[in-house]
């Protein structure tokens, strides 16, 4: 099951976003906007763990991950039935507005 982990680095609770990249540029993914994220606890993020399974389109598709506070994104990606194991990738982080 493909999925993404959204980890929350502070110690305030805040929202993500997914968007993903089409060909007219970056669009919400419906169901995946100002998702509530806990705030880290005892220097353990708060995390979210986001099933993309109900959105076949975002397979093999860039994802952007927008939140109001530091975050940790780890995007699972579906192998297959015949395969063993995880894949995972973890997220480059990019500020907005420097360029």
């Amino acid at each position: 099951i493909a999925s993404l982990v959204v980890t929350n680095q502070t110690g305030q609770d805040g929202k993500f976003s997914v968007l993903a990249l089409g060909p007219g540029g970056l669009l919400p993914v419906p169901g995946l906007q100002d998702v509530a994220l806990p705030a880290a606890q005892d220097f353990v993020g708060g995390s979210v763990d986001v099933d993309l399974s109900p959105f076949p389109d975002l397979v093999g598709k860039p994802l952007l991950i927008r939140s109001s506070v530091e975050t940790v994104v780890l995007r699972r990606p579906a192998r297959g039935s015949s395969m063993k194991g995880r894949t995972s990738v973890l997220a480059l982080p990019e500020a907005e507005g420097k360029d």
